[in-house]
């Protein structure tokens, strides 16, 4: 149980981080592919 339980946390965990570092405050799509562009331009404006 506590490793099911870990895992979703985990995730919760990065996306947090990222949020934080990448001064994202919302993401804009849900898709795998609309994240990671979101991802990629706020690294490139870093």
């Amino acid at each position: 149980m506590a490793g099911i339980y870990k895992e979703p946390w985990q995730i919760e965990s990065f996306f947090r981080a990222l949020k934080q570092n990448l001064k994202i405050k919302t993401f804009v799509g849900t898709s795998e592919n609309a994240i990671g562009t979101q991802i990629g331009t706020a690294l490139i404006a870093m």
